[in-house]
């Protein structure tokens, strides 16, 4: 079979150690890098909630449940991914010990991720700018064409609109005090770019 070429970077292992809870040093992961978050984003895309939460059978609830605990594993694998083998014991004792959130390891591994990004670069990964990035002109959609392939999956998905936005605020009630899930429900439930944007604060 002929080739079609030889691809892939091969990177330097890490050095890099940051200060956990005020307690200990721990160290990245040799190999880390942003993998492990497409992991979880992939996981973060199978959950699924039903048209009414409140009228949930115990099949729909039971899969509701699976669904969190599975983007909940896909955290721990992610961090698994960028820390140390020989400091993961202590660093996840001590996240027990401090009373440690979901959302506070979403955070500590955007923080590694950035400090690996810029390891590997060369170049710093500072905060982003006030000022907006000017868009991309973009051709203007022809209202005969009718609604996008996307539209009409999401439509025959999670049903009209109207139906979607109160299916949407019942889930964020739902999921009050849960920010890891529903950074997961704005990713794999769309609705408008607004949801990457109210994702991304979240975590």
């Amino acid at each position: 079979m002929p080739s079609i070429g030889s691809f892939g970077t091969k990177r330097a292992a890490l050095d890099l150690d940051f200060v956990w809870c005020d307690a200990a040093t721990i160290r990245v992961h040799p190999q880390a890098s942003d993998i492990g978050f497409t992991e979880f984003m992939a996981r973060a895309q199978d959950v699924e909630l039903p048209d009414d939460l409140e009228a949930m059978s115990t099949s729909e609830m039971a899969t509701v449940i699976n669904s969190m605990a599975a983007v909940t594993a896909a955290i721990y694998r992610l961090m698994k991914d960028l820390i140390h083998p020989e400091d993961w014991d202590e660093f996840w004792r001590l996240a027990k010990e401090n009373g440690q959130q979901n959302s506070d390891l979403m955070q500590l591994s955007r923080d590694i991720q950035a400090e690996v990004a810029k390891a590997q670069s060369g170049f710093p990964t500072g905060p982003p700018s006030d000022s907006s990035p000017t868009p991309l002109p973009t051709k203007p959609r022809s209202s005969a064409s009718g609604p996008s392939r996307r539209d009409r999956r999401i439509s025959a998905r999670y049903g009209s609109p109207v139906r979607r936005k109160q299916i949407r605020a019942q889930a964020m009630e739902h999921l009050s005090g849960r920010p890891d899930l529903k950074v997961a429900l704005l990713r794999s439930q769309p609705e408008d770019p607004a949801d990457q944007s109210s994702a991304d604060s979240l975590v």
